[in-house]
């Protein structure tokens, strides 16, 4: 069986393509569910708590959407820098 990724930035048309296959009765494993459910089961819970704080799950200790968001736009505009930096210390090279 050949297997496909279907990769792309966020709003970009995964799940949409993902649909058009299960419609076409072709197997799709969705890793944003599977993740998802990973994160709230241990032992990944403690080890993101370890790692985070106990932010990244809310009231309900489930997890925080939110915090997660905030945390991959950080780490967006981390590398983001990362990238200015390194480009600017080629130019002067």
């Amino acid at each position: 069986m050949k297997k496909i990724g279907i990769t792309g930035g966020i709003g970009s048309g995964k799940t949409f393509v993902a649909n058009i296959f299960k419609t076409l009765g072709i197997p799709v494993y969705d890793a944003d569910t599977a993740a998802k459910q990973l994160m709230n089961h241990e032992p990944l819970r403690s080890q993101l708590k370890q790692l985070f704080g106990n932010s990244i799950y809310n009231e309900h200790d489930e997890l925080n959407i939110l915090f997660w968001l905030r945390l991959f736009l950080m780490m967006k505009k981390v590398r983001r820098c990362q990238c200015l930096s390194a480009s600017c210390s080629c130019r002067t090279f």
